[in-house]
């Protein structure tokens, strides 16, 4: 499960992850989900870049050791070989710490960025839903609580629970809660299947499947937005009346 992710763009439609698209209605839904498809994709090059990184410091770690080997593993080194080896083995340890750090970084921070689109991304669907709905009038500020802004989708015809891969989701933002303010597995993320044998565990040591909360996170924000566009067509909002 450790690894780098991949977006819709790296692989085939094989793979079975679903990309909704909202094609009836608004121009500026249309452009929105055009920007979130390409922002999920940079963020997923983001962490491939830093799995680039690690596998980098691998090879220089392996060649290194390779290169070393003979004053590595000497059983009995003595003088100026005993001090040359605690150096070296010091060496190895450290890099390999720092490569390990660098993946946990890459890692968390992947999922904090994730559940920032869904609430950015489905935080401007709303806007753009209220500014068709209500002839340009959004009604107040987009609400950064999770609760209330599913609350304000619901007085739109929109139910959030109803979306595709909404479980995985709604998992993802207790994971980003967790990893943000608590730092390791506390009983709310154990009721989650994936963790209910972790309880305690610091997530430094916890195999996150980033793969799935990134597959998870495109099907869910592209659902909203295509179910959004459905209300929008089916009150009148359609492309050919924007554009009259």
């Amino acid at each position: 499960m450790r690894g780098p992710i991949l977006s819709v763009m790296e692989f085939g439609a094989d793979r079975g992850v679903e990309r909704y698209v909202p094609l009836k209605s608004s121009s500026e839904l249309m452009a929105l989900w055009s920007r979130f498809i390409w922002h999920h994709h940079d963020l997923c090059l983001f962490h491939q870049a830093i799995y680039k990184q690690i596998d980098a410091r691998n090879t220089y770690l392996d060649q290194f050791v390779a290169d070393n080997k003979e004053i590595l593993s000497a059983t009995l080194p003595d003088g100026l070989n005993m001090i040359a080896q605690a150096r070296m083995r010091d060496t190895v340890h450290v890099l390999d710490m720092e490569k390990e750090s660098i993946r946990i970084f890459g890692d968390q921070l992947l999922m904090i960025g994730l559940w920032a689109m869904v609430e950015q991304y489905c935080g401007r669907t709303l806007s753009e839903m209220e500014r068709c709905l209500r002839r340009g009038h959004v009604q107040k500020e987009t609400p950064h609580r999770w609760s209330s802004l599913a609350d304000r989708f619901i007085g739109l015809g929109v139910d959030l629970v109803r979306c595709k891969s909404y479980v995985a989701v709604d998992e993802c933002r207790v994971l980003n809660n967790k990893i943000k303010h608590v730092g390791r597995v506390d009983k709310q993320l154990a009721q989650f299947s994936r963790f209910e044998n972790q309880l305690g565990k610091n997530f430094d040591t916890v195999a996150l499947d980033l793969q799935y909360y990134s597959d998870s996170v495109m099907e869910f924000v592209t659902c909203v937005m295509e179910r959004s566009d459905d209300v929008l067509f089916e009150s009148g909002q359609g492309l050919d009346e924007q554009l009259d």
